[in-house]
C-alpha cells in the first residue's frame, strides 16, 4: 500500500527508480517549457478505505517540509492488514525512518506549480484492498 501510493507520487515526479532503491533515473525532458523542480511541500495523506479495506496505512511521515530538490528526504511508514495475505506478503510492514537522496528533476511542460492530489487504490480480483490519498504542492525554480 505504501509502496503503491509513494511510487505513484514519485513516478509522477519521475523518481520511480530512486523510490525503488535504484540509481538516478534518466530524465524525460520536454525542452519547450520545462522547468526544474525546486520544492515539494504541504505533504499530507489520508486513508480513504473508510475502515472497510483489509490493508490500512497506519502512519506516514515525510520530512523536511518543504522538500528541496535536489536534496534529502526522510520517510517512515507503517501498514497493517486485517486479512491473511498469501506468501510472500505479510499481514503488516513498517519502514523505519529512512533517508533518500533526491536528484535534480525537470518538470514536464504540462505539470505546473500548484497543489496536487493523488488517490491510489490497491485491488485484487476486483476487491479493493487499500486506498490512500496523498496531497502535495510543487514549486519550480
Amino acid at each position: 500500500m505504501l509502496a503503491a501510493g509513494m511510487a505513484l507520487t514519485l513516478c509522477a515526479l519521475q523518481l520511480c527508480p530512486v523510490a525503488l532503491g535504484g540509481s538516478q533515473p534518466p530524465l524525460l525532458v520536454e525542452r519547450s517549457g520545462s522547468r526544474r523542480l525546486g520544492k515539494v511541500g504541504g505533504f499530507a495523506w489520508e486513508d480513504c478505505g473508510g475502515g472497510k479495506d483489509p490493508v490500512v496505512l497506519k502512519s506516514l511521515s515525510v520530512a523536511p517540509d518543504p522538500i528541496s530538490i535536489p536534496g534529502s528526504l526522510r520517510v517512515s511508514a507503517a501498514v497493517s492488514s486485517s486479512k491473511a495475505m498469501a506468501s510472500p506478503l505479510k499481514g503488516s510492514y513498517s519502514l523505519p525512518a529512512s533517508d533518500f537522496d533526491l536528484p535534480d528533476v525537470e518538470l514536464p511542460a504540462w505539470m505546473t506549480n500548484g497543489n496536487y492530489r493523488v488517490r491510489a487504490t490497491v485491488s485484487s480480483g476486483g476487491q479493493e484492498l487499500a486506498c490512500v490519498k496523498l496531497a502535495f504542492s510543487l514549486q519550480s525554480q
